[in-house]
């Protein structure tokens, strides 16, 4: 049962300190403070989690249930959680790039190829599959319009600015989302 939150503020050396009396390792001090205080306690928390002793008992039905503990098993090290922490950040930032470069030809096809067929297409019914049309193609399109009519992008302001609504899909689909997009 939840209980209320009464843990106080600590600065970012009572951290490091608190961690060092579970069994943390904190190797160069001065490094350690620095990163807990431009990354933050919790969001680190999550890379040491591995690294702390656990213990496993059968609750009351005999199920084993892993309960993680505060003291950290032997060896443990802030510059290993440190360490994971920018792997995964610069993993992040490559699948994110990977994933940008596939949206952003997505669009471009998108743009492209239909809009050479007619530059409204996508408010056309008639030209989209239908299961999709039945479902959702109104909705769609209010999402649409709502994405466009937020755009604070230059491209629309100016577009705006000389032309009546609606966008052309060449304009249209640099507003949508990823999910508008698929």
């Amino acid at each position: 049962m939840p209980v209320a939150y009464e843990k106080p503020h600590l600065t970012t050396a009572k951290q490091l300190d608190l961690l060092e009396l579970r069994g943390l390792d904190i190797g160069d001090r001065q490094l350690a403070e620095a990163a807990l205080s431009r990354i933050g306690y919790y969001r680190l928390s999550e890379y040491w989690h591995p690294m702390r002793q656990s213990e496993t008992v059968p609750d009351d039905r005999g199920k084993p249930v892993t309960t993680v503990l505060e003291p950290f098993k032997e060896g443990a090290r802030f510059a290993d959680a440190f360490d994971l922490y920018v792997f995964d950040k610069r993993l992040r930032l490559l699948i994110l790039d990977a994933i940008e470069r596939v949206e952003v030809g997505m669009r471009v096809d998108c743009a492209h190829h239909l809009g050479a067929r007619d530059p409204y297409i996508h408010r056309d019914w008639r030209a989209l599959d239908p299961e999709f049309v039945e479902k959702d193609h109104s909705t769609w399109l209010a999402r649409i319009d709502a994405a466009a009519a937020k755009s604070r992008e230059d491209f629309v302001s100016a577009f705006r600015k000389q032309f009546l609504p609606p966008l052309p899909i060449w304009v249209s689909v640099e507003c949508w989302d990823f999910g508008m997009l698929s």
